[in-house]
């Protein structure tokens, strides 16, 4: 039993409650790689765990990129609405403050959406019920 982690332990380790992990285990979605025969305790592979870790790091990671993301496109969208074209009106001139603003919430924005899509590559390389998983989580934190 010593190589294996208990329910509590993996619910310690992934900030999630036994009851989540039952509820995973219900599912078929977080295994227990194997179960004592007679006390019938669920046991977890530490490697198993890490990779579920990670899975949900990533999850997370990508749920807030894509608020980042959201946040710039708005800031951006200003930028445009102050620019629109109006016949027979002058267009609006930036100062050299707003100009270097605006320059450097597109380069954050170009920073983010690398991390994001690497993220995304990153989780993507997981089984299918991980990515279950993260679904769940975004629902929960909800």
């Amino acid at each position: 039993m010593s190589n294996y982690m208990t329910i509590q332990q993996v619910a310690d380790e992934l900030s999630k409650s036994t009851k989540t992990l039952r509820r995973w285990e219900k599912e078929g979605v977080l295994i227990p790689d194997k179960k004592e025969e007679v006390t019938r305790v669920r046991l977890y592979s530490p490697d198993h765990i890490r990779r579920w870790k990670r899975s949900l790091q990533l999850s997370r990671l990508l749920r807030e990129q894509t608020k980042l993301i959201h946040t710039l496109n708005k800031e951006l969208d200003k930028f445009n609405m102050e620019q629109d074209y109006v016949p027979g009106q002058p267009l609006k001139l930036f100062d050299d403050e707003s100009a270097n603003h605006y320059d450097r919430v597109y380069e954050k924005l170009s920073r983010t959406k690398k991390v994001y899509n690497w993220a995304l590559k990153e989780l993507l390389t997981y089984p299918k019920s991980m990515l279950l998983v993260s679904d769940d989580e975004e629902k929960e934190n909800a």
